[in-house]
This record gives C-alpha cells, structure tokens and sequence, in this order.
C-alpha cells in the first residue's frame, strides 16, 4: 500500500502593514524585521547569490508603500537588476500581504563602518565576478612593469 502525502498546511495570509507616509520616515519594528528577514530566506531558497546580497543590506524600514534598503553602490547594482527586483518584490508581497516597492537607498554617512581593507571587500568582489561570470585578469603590479 501507498503512503499517502501530507496534505499542504495551509498558511493564513499576513495581515497587510499599514502604509506610512513618506514624509514620516522609514517606519521601521519587531514585525517590519520578522517579516523582511522571511523574504529574505524565500529568496536565498530561490537566488542564493542574490539572498546574500539582501544579507548585506541595512534594514531601513517601510515608508510610503516601499521597503527602504541602505546598501553601498555593488549591493545596489545587483538588487536593482530588473529580475531581481521583480523576485524580491513578489517576496516583499507575499510576507508582507500586499504590494511594496522596494526603495535602496545609500548608505547614511553615519553608519559606514571604517575604511575598507583588501580582506574585508574581497569576499564581495569574489561575489561579483561571480555573479557577473566574470573572468579574472591577472594583471603585472604597478612595480613590475618593465619598458
């Protein structure tokens, strides 16, 4: 005899996040955090590369109908790809019950961690040649050029 499968657990829709005005500020709490750190598991299970990217970001909050994201210049370039806009907006739907946008925003002044070391953005390049199936170019160093 067969096992029969699971019946699919049917999850009730989330309550849909009232809207904040832009003017407000980026609305940002306990729920907002929970339901963000949902999309991004839903999108690691779809686009690892790009899950991670999400990872990165700074949370900033919601704001007039967009989930606000601080991210450098890198992490915008590959969240603002128009696929990839399009799956973290079908996720954003999903966990939060109704339509968002998502806004990326700069990193504030205030917040950026110090100066960059070579060991520190190397995994990020690494992700980006990556991501574009890029191909790396060994290049002679500055002191070893010969004329």
């Amino acid at each position: 005899p067969a096992a029969a499968a699971p019946a699919p657990v049917a999850r009730p829709a989330p309550e849909p996040v009232a809207a904040v005005g832009v003017e407000d500020g980026p609305q940002l709490d306990e729920s907002v955090e929970l339901r963000w750190r949902g999309v991004v598991a839903a999108v690691n299970m779809r686009k690892r590369m790009l899950g991670a990217f999400l990872e990165d970001c700074r949370l900033a909050g919601l704001a007039g109908g967009a989930l606000v994201l601080a991210m450098d210049d890198l992490h915008r370039a590959v969240v603002d790809a128009s696929e990839h806009r399009a799956l973290v907006r079908e996720e954003l739907g999903r966990a939060f019950g109704s339509p968002l946008d998502l806004r990326c925003v700069p990193l504030d002044g205030a917040v950026r961690p110090r100066p960059a070391s070579l060991s520190d953005v190397k995994p990020l390049i690494d992700r980006a040649i990556e991501f574009f199936d890029g191909e790396v170019i060994e290049r002679p160093g500055r002191g070893d050029r010969s004329t």
